[in-house]
C-alpha cells in the first residue's frame, strides 16, 4: 500500500521538529555532559531514520525534500525567539552575548547531527520492513509521540528563559 501524501507531509514535518529542536536543545545538553548530547543526537537520528523508511525510495526522497522548508520554518522560530542566547543565559544567568567558542561548541555539534542523520538516511534505504503496514501505524504512533515530547520539551524551557531585552540591558549596562 503506497503511503498518502498526508502520510508523508507528516513524516516529514516531524522529521524536521525533532532534527531542528535537536540542534537548540542538544546544546543545552551539552552544557551538563557533551555524551549525554551525543548520546541525544543518536536517537534524534534514529527517530530520524525510522521517520523517513518507506516502501520506495522516490518516498523518501519526497520526505527528505518536504523537511528542508518545514526545518526552515522551525528554525524561524527558535531564531525570531532568540531561543539560544536565552537558553545560554538560562544556564548560566548574566552570561550575556554567546561567546565564539560557544558557537563553535555548536557547530560541530550541528555537523555530527548532519552526520548522523545522513547515515539515516542510507539506513532507511536499505531497511525493508516485513510489514509494511504495521510498520507504518508505528512509525506515525511513535513520530507524533515524539514530536509532541519535543514540543512540550522545547516550550517549557522556554517559558523558564530570561527574556531577550533583560538579555540585552545586561549586555548594554
Amino acid at each position: 500500500m503506497k503511503q498518502t501524501i498526508g502520510k508523508t507531509v507528516l513524516c516529514s514535518a516531524l522529521m524536521s521538529v525533532s532534527f531542528t529542536s535537536a540542534v537548540f536543545l542538544s546544546n543545552i545538553v551539552s552544557v551538563v555532559n557533551s555524551i549525554f548530547a551525543i548520546v541525544y543526537l543518536i536517537i534524534v537520528a534514529a527517530f530520524y531514520a525510522g521517520m523517513l523508511i518507506s516502501e520506495t525510495g522516490k518516498i523518501i526522497f519526497v520526505k527528505w525534500m518536504l523537511s528542508l522548508p518545514i526545518s526552515f520554518v522551525c528554525f524561524q522560530y527558535f531564531w525570531k525567539t532568540h531561543y539560544s542566547i536565552r537558553a545560554v543565559n538560562w544556564m548560566l544567568p548574566d552570561y550575556g552575548n554567546q561567546s565564539a567558542g560557544g558557537d563553535f561548541a555548536g557547530s560541530v555539534m550541528l555537523i555530527i547531527q548532519l552526520v548522523l542523520c545522513l547515515f539515516a538516511v542510507f539506513v532507511a534505504v536499505s531497511v525493508k520492513p516485513w510489514d509494511y503496514r504495521k510498520f507504518e501505524k508505528i512509525q506515525l504512533v511513535s513520530g507524533i509521540v515524539f514530536g509532541i515530547v519535543n514540543v512540550i520539551t522545547v516550550v517549557i524551557l522556554e517559558m523558564q528563559f530570561p527574556s531577550y531585552q533583560t538579555i540585552m540591558q545586561y549586555i548594554n549596562s
